[in-house]
């Protein structure tokens, strides 16, 4: 006759016998010393840490990820700000350029204006030719 299995209570612990290599049995007897705690609650505290361990190699291979993102895009990134920095420098000329014409219409220091025009269409050219 086969020797029926035994069922435990919901609850009850579970009773295992391990082989530990020496240098494991150190560490662990040192770290219940000087945490003064049982050996039994030393291992359960480092198995209930490894399941936080595996989620450290997921969030490495993250920042892998994000790492590689960045370094395919840097140029990407580079062009866009050099892009943005062209046209707030364009946008800068042609205030200056409005405020010197607004000037020459008014006919208030019309040779003035007309100097201030003069450079602020030569800086257009040159900014125009970078591109």
């Amino acid at each position: 006759m086969a020797s029926r299995k035994r069922h435990r209570a919901p609850g009850q612990l579970h009773d295992y016998k391990i082989r530990l290599p020496e240098d494991i049995a150190s560490q662990i007897a040192a770290i219940a010393k000087v945490e003064q705690r049982p050996l039994n609650r030393v291992i359960i505290n480092r198995l209930a840490a490894f399941d936080a361990l595996q989620d450290v190699g997921t969030l490495a291979e993250r920042v892998r990820d994000l790492e590689t993102i960045l370094a395919r895009h840097t140029e990407d990134l580079k062009v866009i700000l050099a892009r943005a920095n062209g046209r707030i420098t364009w946008l800068e000329l042609s205030e200056k350029l409005l405020a010197a014409v607004d000037e020459l219409l008014d006919g208030r220091n019309v040779a003035t204006a007309i100097e201030k025009i003069r450079a602020a269409r030569t800086v257009m050219l040159a900014e125009q030719d970078k591109k």
